[in-house]
């Protein structure tokens, strides 16, 4: 049960481990989330700072791709499917951490991967 609240040192700590993402087949929250876990930060402390670090990288990805856009109604689509697909993990994933079975976010990732794999095959 985590009892600490989150510190520069974790954070910092965090930052860094956040990095083993660009492994194929790491996932960048779990691996966020479940370090934080490990050194004993509180669930709901690890689960939000699992996604606010992700922020700068996302927006800074996006500054850097948006040049490059254009619209198109696929485009719209998949991003509005993006969204309401990770409204919905979230919540999931929030769960998961709340009641303590982040074991169960590994079975989905290897699930997902193996669909996503099965795709790209065909």
């Amino acid at each position: 049960k985590g009892k600490k609240d989150l510190n520069w040192q974790h954070a910092l700590f965090l930052g860094i481990i956040q990095g083993l993402a660009v492994i194929p087949g790491i996932s960048r929250s779990g691996v966020v989330i479940g370090s934080a876990l490990i050194m004993g930060i509180k669930r709901k402390q690890a689960f939000l700072y699992g996604f606010l670090i992700a922020l700068p990288a996302f927006l800074g990805s996006f500054l850097l791709t948006a040049k490059d856009l254009t619209f198109n109604y696929f485009y719209l689509a998949g991003f509005l499917m993006t969204i309401i697909i990770s409204y919905l993990t979230l919540v999931f994933l929030r769960f998961i951490v709340k009641t303590n079975k982040l074991y169960l976010f590994s079975i989905y990732t290897l699930i997902l991967s193996l669909i996503i794999k099965f795709i790209f095959i065909l």
